[in-house]
């Protein structure tokens, strides 16, 4: 009966390949448009506007009036929004974000924005309404004081990875939500933060930052303004690095404060200031250190003290070679050291004290000869032979703790081999002069123990020079600089032995002989 009556109702169809093709040609298009007319429909809400002029209307009237304006659906508990407060409203062409934060300005009442729907709820008294929006896709020009478009412009989201660059004709395109701010940097001009409102197009104009055109940068054997530069210079002011944190030699202060500059450090010995330095990657399989030019002079950076510099450029690009030739393939690092200033005499002092030592774990040797002598039994034990050391003679060396080290020695290799240094530095410097003649004169101490007994380095460097303006066109200066570096190497074998060594034997003075009781 049940087979029948469903027999009755059904129509069989023959469908063909013809016929399935245009189903799903219709419901493909209709997908379409349906899709197409919900992200018109989604972006039309993102920026709807109303126009409303009205003295103690009441809220319920204001949703309505919003309402028929736009595509906007309110959603409400009428027992939690006060529908029959009166407030003015004069808006002429004013988005419904800035209308609704108005009214429920110092509020109990939040809204949210979702779509076409916006919602209003009791929440925490803020003077700012939570609102939420998805994100949208912004879109601009920047431009120049002339109206022309900038290239490379820098266009992010501030404290956020979301960012781009502007086109050839100045354009830009990425994604925000209204209420984050647009940060829009580019060299040489003054960088612009806008906060985002509901608008979805930006036209910025961007004006000439003078002072950072302004800057001197040393290049070659003289010096020249960043507006007039077209090389690629990274300037280093040393002053400003040595207040954000302690520096000890200046290849280590070079470290992370240019881009392209690559500073490698082998090892670190005490004294050792030979870190491997590349400026934008290897340039050729042998020699790919950079040339280093002091107060035009060749010369090393081992030499320098790091308070006697003024200034550090790096030269990254093919246009060092006009000046210095082929020796300035891998790049070209100049230093330009501090000079006197007329004024009255000024003397400064500056020094810090640091502590160094190994960090604890990374060697930890067997310092009591008990465990020492146990550690050894188990390696025989595994082997199946006889154990060299008796359990009475392990009792003994363990139950005597320390109290008769010459007859039951316990030698911790480890801190007899290294140490907790305690390095020092000073310096003092002397400025002043005449508008005619100025004079600087430095000197400075640098001792360094390191972690290891028997090594360490200490530096003095002295430094001093005097110009004097002679004629209106006759400038001379003298500058001479010097240096005495005495280093304490101990040999790698030494190192060696002592961490070898078994807690039995006893380290002897001077000779580093060993003991064996």
């Amino acid at each position: 009966m049940k087979n029948n009556l469903y027999r009755d109702f059904y129509i069989p169809l023959k469908l063909t390949n013809k016929h399935i093709l245009r189903i799903m040609k219709i419901t493909f298009a209709s997908l379409f448009i349906f899709i197409t007319g919900l992200f018109a429909t989604e972006a039309s809400s993102q920026v709807a506007k109303v126009s409303i002029n009205s003295e103690n209307i009441k809220i319920q009237a204001l949703i309505n009036q919003i309402e028929q304006q736009t595509d906007y659906l309110f959603i409400y508990n009428k027992n939690e929004v006060d529908l029959n407060r009166k407030v003015t409203v004069k808006a002429e062409n004013k988005p419904v974000a800035e209308v609704l934060q108005n009214i429920f300005d110092n509020t109990d009442i939040v809204y949210a924005m979702q779509g076409n729907n916006i919602m209003l709820m009791k929440g925490e008294k803020a003077e700012n309404p939570i609102i939420m929006q998805t994100t949208k896709r912004i879109t601009g020009t920047i431009t120049d004081e002339y109206g022309e478009p900038l290239i490379g412009v820098n266009v992010s989201v501030e404290g956020t990875s979301n960012g781009t660059i502007t086109d050839g004709s100045g354009h830009f395109s990425l994604s925000a939500s209204p209420g984050e701010t647009i940060q829009i940097s580019y060299i040489g001009y003054a960088t612009r933060r806008i906060k985002l409102g509901n608008e979805s197009t930006l036209d910025v104009q961007l004006k000439e930052d003078t002072q950072a055109l302004e800057e001197v940068v040393v290049v070659g054997f003289g010096t020249q303004k960043k507006i007039n530069l077209s090389g690629s210079v990274s300037s280093v002011n040393m002053n400003e690095l040595a207040e954000s944190r302690p520096i000890t030699n200046v290849t280590n202060a070079l470290a992370g404060v240019a881009a392209g500059l690559q500073v490698t450090s082998s090892n670190n010995r005490p004294g050792d200031d030979n870190a491997s330095i590349l400026i934008r990657g290897q340039g050729t399989l042998n020699n790919a250190a950079p040339l280093v030019i002091i107060d035009g002079m060749e010369g090393e950076m081992s030499s320098l003290n790091v308070q006697d510099i003024e200034n550090i450029s790096v030269l990254k690009d093919a246009s060092s070679a006009a000046i210095y030739g082929s020796r300035a393939a891998n790049g070209v690092i100049l230093i330009t050291t501090k000079s006197g200033k007329s004024g009255k005499l000024s003397v400064s002092y500056n020094g810090y004290v640091s502590f160094q030592s190994i960090r604890p774990g990374v060697l930890d040797p067997v310092s009591n000869y008990a465990d020492y002598m146990e550690y050894i039994n188990s390696g025989y034990v595994n082997s199946d032979m006889a154990t060299p050391y008796s359990s009475t003679a392990i009792s003994e060396w363990r139950n005597d703790n320390g109290q008769n080290p010459l007859k039951y020695p316990n030698t911790n290799w480890i801190d007899a081999a290294f140490q907790t240094g305690v390095g020092t530095q000073h310096n003092l410097s002397m400025s002043g002069g005449t508008e005619k003649i100025q004079f600087y004169g430095a000197f400075g101490y640098f001792d360094n123990p390191g972690v290891l007994e028997n090594a360490g380095y200490r530096k003095y460097n002295a430094r001093t020079n005097i110009t004097a303006q002679l004629t209106p066109w006759l400038k001379m200066g003298i500058n001479a600089s010097g240096f005495v570096g005495k280093a304490i190497r101990e040999m790698p074998d030494n190192q060696q032995r002592k961490q070898a060594n078994r807690p039995l034997s006893v380290p002897l003075p001077g000779d580093g002989l060993r003991l064996r009781l």
